[in-house]
C-alpha cells in the first residue's frame, strides 16, 4: 500500500510542516512512506487509485510439492497469488486472482456464511479442542482441509474477494519477507518445522504465503527485492514461543525481514544488516526528532537506543 502514496503532509518532532512528494523533499518522502512512527505525525495522504474493478478468483487444491515447483508459473500467469496450507496436510490451496469483465457469480450459502463470520464459531471451537488435546491437531486440520478447502471459481468486486470474512479467530502471527527466488525453499522449511514439532507443540492455524514486488522505501521489508511473505500463525499462547523461535531461526538463514506489525524478536544489529539504508534512515529520524518526542520501547528496540 505504501508504494501507492503520491504525497503526504508530515509534522516533525519540532513542529515543522513538510509537504512531501517524489519531487518535494524526495528523500524524506521516500522514507516517510514506511517510517514506523519515527519521523513525525502524518496528517494528510494522497493515494494513487484505480477505477473500481471486478476480480475472478480461482481456488485450486494442489499437491504440496507440485505447488512449490510450479510457483514461478503461478506468479507469471496471474495478477495476484496467495497460498494457504493447513498443517499436517499434503496439499496447498492456491488462490489465483485476475482482473476480469466476466459476469459476476452468485454467492453460495457457504460463501455467505464466510462473509458473515458464521463459520468462525465452529473454527474457534475446533481450535479450542486442539489446545485441550494437542495430539488430535493433525486429524482436525486434515478434516478441515477436506470439508472447507475445495476448488471453486467466483467473480465479484475486488473488495469482496480480496477481503477475508469477519471475526477471524484470535491467534498470534509472525510473518517474514524473504527473497522471492528462495520462496519455495523457505515455505518447505517452515512445513518441516511444523511436521517435526513435538506432539505437545502443535500448529493449529493455516500458514499464509503472499507475494510483494520490490520497492525503494528504506525501511520496507520489500526494499530492493521481490519478496515472498511467509506467515507463522498459531492459535495458542503456549505454542507460540517454541514455534516462532524455530521459525525466526529459519528466517535468519534466508535473510528474512519481519513484518513490522507482527511478532518478532529481531534486534537493532539484525536490522542494520538486513536494511542497506538503515543507518541513513536513523540519521534522518534523529534530524526529524532531535528531542526524541516520538521515541518509545519499539523505536528503541529497532534502533538500539
Amino acid at each position: 500500500l505504501s508504494t501507492f502514496i503520491e504525497g503526504m503532509r508530515l509534522i516533525d518532532g519540532e513542529g515543522g510542516v513538510h509537504a512531501l512528494s517524489a519531487t518535494e523533499d524526495p528523500d524524506l518522502f521516500s522514507a516517510a512512506r514506511v517510517h514506523l512512527g519515527c519521523l513525525g505525525v502524518i496528517t494528510e495522504i494522497t493515494f494513487r487509485c484505480t477505477e473500481a474493478l471486478d476480480i475472478e478468483e480461482r481456488r485450486e487444491i494442489v499437491p504440496f510439492d507440485r505447488a512449490l515447483s510450479d510457483l514461478g508459473e503461478y506468479l507469471r500467469a496471474n495478477d495476484y497469488v496467495k497460498l494457504w496450507w493447513l498443517p499436517y496436510t499434503d496439499v496447498l490451496q492456491a488462490y489465483l486472482f485476475n482482473r476480469t469483465d466476466a459476469e459476476r457469480t452468485r454467492s453460495t450459502l457457504t460463501e455467505v456464511m464466510e462473509e458473515k463470520g458464521m463459520s468462525t464459531w465452529s473454527f474457534s471451537a475446533l481450535l479450542a479442542m486442539t489446545r485441550a488435546f494437542p495430539p488430535i491437531t493433525p486429524t482436525v486440520t486434515r478434516s478441515l482441509q477436506r470439508l472447507y478447502f475445495t476448488p471453486r471459481r467466483r467473480v465479484n468486486r475486488s473488495d469482496r474477494l480480496f477481503n477475508i470474512g469477519k471475526m477471524i479467530p484470535i491467534h498470534n502471527e509472525a510473518e517474514y519477507a524473504v527473497p522471492l527466488e528462495r520462496a519455495a525453499e523457505a515455505i518447505d522449511g517452515v512445513a518441516k518445522i511444523i511436521r517435526s514439532a513435538a506432539p505437545e507443540c502443535r500448529v493449529n492455524f493455516p500458514m499464509e504465503v503472499r507475494f510483494v514486488p520490490s520497492d525503494d522505501i528504506p525501511m520496507s521489508p520489500a526494499f530492493g527485492r521481490d519478496s515472498c511473505y511467509v506467515g507463522a500463525y498459531v492459535a495458542s499462547r503456549k505454542w507460540t514461543g517454541p514455534y516462532h523461535r524455530d521459525f525466526e531461526s529459519l528466517m535468519h538463514d534466508f535473510d528474512g525481514r519481519p513484518h513490522w506489525g507482527k511478532l518478532f524478536s529481531r534486534t537493532a544489529d539484525d536490522f542494520a544488516r538486513l536494511y542497506p539504508r538503515y543507518h541513513a534512515f536513523n540519521e534522518l529520524r534523529q534530524a526529524c526528532d532531535p528531542l526524541g518526542l516520538f521515541r518509545n520501547a519499539f523505536v528503541d528496540r529497532v534502533f538500539g537506543l
